[in-house]
């Protein structure tokens, strides 16, 4: 009995209030989906109920839909001239909702040269 009463309020206490949905914040009832083609960055908001109107920000560049029904997608397209992290922002009211792409390729990390010696003096270059 004393084992199982620590062991119970343990697994009480650890039980995670990010995994319970009421505590996450509301977004805006919109789905949104990013694509691109060469320099082109096209965002495809749809709503999943009908909205008044909705704002959506792509790459630092805005642009204000009308009202909307349910189902009903909406595009907005950006020229990109830059490889990196794209991000797009739709608002509704006060609600909003994120989604980001990556343009390019990273940059690989350049390998540095490592020397190293054995014990009987020999020079081993590696990462050439």
């Amino acid at each position: 009995m004393r084992l199982l009463v620590p062991v119970l309020l343990a697994a009480a206490l650890t039980r995670s209030a990010s995994a319970d949905p009421r505590h996450f914040k509301p977004t805006a009832p919109v789905e949104l989906a990013l694509s691109s083609r060469g320099d082109l960055v096209t965002l495809t908001v749809t709503p999943a109920r009908a909205v008044p109107a909705f704002e959506v920000v792509l790459d630092g560049k805005h642009q204000a839909f009308p009202a909307t029904k349910a189902g009903e997608a909406r595009t907005f397209t950006v020229a990109v001239r830059r490889t990196g992290d794209v991000t797009a922002v739709a608002r509704v009211g006060q609600r909003a909702k994120f989604a980001s792409i990556t343009l390019g390729t990273p940059a690989a990390k350049p390998t540095l040269p490592t020397t190293r010696r054995t014990f009987r003096g020999r020079t081993i270059e590696a990462g050439k």
